[in-house]
């Protein structure tokens, strides 16, 4: 391929990734209006003055702990053992990033920091991410699972299809246990795929198909039956955790919720937010999805429109305040102008 037409190509696809940003943020902004026109100001001041200050520190303060978890299980999956304080910061302004940009683009931090300021190859940085991704939607799944069998008596539409989610259940742990036990012969299939075809691939493929070989290979590397059962294990724990840390910030607002029906509230917004359509923070997509789940638990329109105002300035405070923490402590001023004073200051 030559120069004129990467550049060529590269400017499609910066183009391309603009006008994504800007439809999602046109539609953050549509359902932002939209849900603002549903509150009502007065109650919603009202529903502030009720918020329990110490609660909502005693949930914070818990929330920072599935970071320390996160940054642990990173510290597992990685072949070079980073120190724990580092990956924690670094932990920090991955999830700042992921809220502040647009379409999920503040997942690249990760990798990229990994790469320029610690010497982590990129294919392994970016394997380690892709893992932590599975393991986050395969345990929350299940959980999710579990829950939605615990609350469908209590959920008239749920009611009607108990038998399905209970089947859905049994088909997530044989899909679980399927891919385990194929992941070594699909890779190595993969591996005899592409050096068998390799002299007929079209070059403009090759790199790609590089790109992927490198990348599971990565994955292989650290899909050891020791390696994946810590790894696990602490995937597990930092969503306990998560979830009891948000049901305290909950309970501080005033709103309660069971524990099957959080487990449902959370899973339901973590897979909606993966999805790499939201505009900055998930402002207003994110925001409307809470109400549906809240409404549908039968709380009234009223509080709910209140919960969700007070939900998405707590959430902003503690996004904002943890990921200035981290860039502090590794050294990042984005904001600034001014050539950084070390070497890790330019990679945001």
């Amino acid at each position: 391929m030559t120069s004129g037409a990467r550049q060529q190509g590269s400017s499609r696809s910066t183009r391309l990734i603009s006008l994504a940003r800007r439809l999602a943020l046109a539609s953050g902004l549509l359902f932002l209006v939209v849900l603002a026109f549903q509150v009502n100001l007065s109650e919603a001041l009202a529903a502030f003055t009720q918020v329990s200050l110490p609660w909502t520190l005693v949930g914070f303060g818990v929330l920072v702990i599935p970071y320390v978890l996160r940054a642990w299980r990173f510290q597992v999956l990685l072949s070079e053992r980073l120190p724990l304080s580092d990956l924690f910061y670094v932990t920090l302004v991955h999830s700042f990033a992921r809220d502040m940009l647009p379409l999920g683009l503040g997942e690249a931090f990760y990798p990229s920091f990994l790469k320029t300021q610690r010497g982590i190859p990129l294919v392994e940085a970016v394997g380690s991410l892709a893992v932590t991704h599975v393991l986050d939607l395969t345990t929350l799944g299940f959980l999710f699972i579990i829950a939605l069998s615990r609350i469908a008596a209590k959920v008239p539409q749920l009611a009607r299809v108990t038998s399905m989610i209970h089947l859905a259940l049994l088909a997530t742990v044989l899909a679980g246990l399927v891919l385990w036990a194929l992941r070594r012969p699909v890779l190595g299939a993969w591996d005899r795929w592409t050096r068998q075809g390799e002299s007929q691939l079209d070059a403009r493929w090759k790199p790609l198909v590089d790109v992927i070989s490198r990348a599971l290979a990565a994955v292989q590397a650290i899909t050891s039956a020791r390696v994946l059962a810590v790894a696990e294990v602490l995937t597990l724990l930092l969503w306990i955790v998560t979830l009891a840390g948000t049901g305290i910030v909950y309970g501080a607002m005033g709103f309660s919720l069971g524990v099957w029906e959080l487990t449902v509230l959370v899973s339901m917004m973590y897979f909606f937010a993966v999805l790499p359509i939201h505009s900055v923070g998930g402002l207003g997509t994110l925001d409307s999805l809470w109400v549906i789940l809240i409404l549908a638990f039968g709380i009234p329109h009223s509080f709910a429109m209140s919960y969700t105002v007070i939900r998405r300035v707590l959430s902003a405070v503690f996004s904002v305040l943890m990921g200035f923490i981290g860039l502090f402590k590794l050294g990042l001023r984005p904001w600034s102008r001014r050539p950084p004073t070390n070497s890790i200051g330019g990679v945001l």
